[in-house]
């Protein structure tokens, strides 16, 4: 608490945290354990996070979004459940196993609901039919390279044939001077000759 007697205001929960939070008590549910410790569990490995502001979380915000996730976790927890001697409930020698094997079962069965195999199919077709796309427009573009090269090269040989013509006009011009200078020239000798 500050001099003012306020709270100091905790950083907002990131997907990150909840998605943590959110394995970790349901792995506290699906094994029979108490969510109390899940959330002194969550507090441990979430820094900044006590378990009170875990509990909090989870109570008001994650558990009423994740009620179909709950019940499959106490579906687990009833699975994996037997009876001994007594007559009270323990975990099987099988079915004990550790917390990252229980998230992984989880996150699985979580990921290979029928709505995410739907919605997975539905990403791979769409991923298909961009990359078809992308096939077809480089296809195109590589059309539009081999224009590109023909062009250069009509261009190249347009230039060297007017390079051509430019020099067969200036020698053309030149033999035209020629012609036009010894044309005066013999016209002024042929009149001289016929005056005299």
């Amino acid at each position: 608490m500050s001099d003012n007697g306020s709270r100091k205001r905790e950083p907002v929960w990131s997907d990150i945290e909840d998605m943590i939070l959110s394995d970790i008590i349901l792995q506290h549910i699906s094994t029979g354990s108490t969510q109390l410790k899940g959330f002194t569990e969550a507090s441990n490995r979430l820094d900044g996070r006590t378990s009170g502001a875990c509990s909090f979380r989870w109570n008001n915000f994650l558990r009423k979004k994740l009620k179909k996730e709950i019940i499959e976790a106490r579906k687990k927890k009833n699975y994996y459940k037997s009876g001994n001697e007594n007559g009270t409930l323990q975990y099987t020698e099988s079915s004990i196993q550790s917390t990252s094997e229980l998230s992984t079962v989880y996150q699985l069965e979580h990921l290979l609901s029928p709505d995410k195999v739907k919605t997975v199919i539905e990403y791979i077709q769409e991923l298909n039919t961009i990359h078809s796309l992308f096939r077809d427009l480089h296809a195109m573009l590589e059309e539009k390279d081999r224009e590109v090269k023909s062009l250069k090269e009509i261009n190249q040989d347009l230039l060297l044939r007017n390079k051509i013509l430019e020099e067969d006009w200036q020698e053309f011009s030149s033999l035209a001077e020629r012609f036009k200078h010894r044309g005066s020239t013999q016209f002024t000798t042929s009149t001289e000759n016929v005056i005299m």
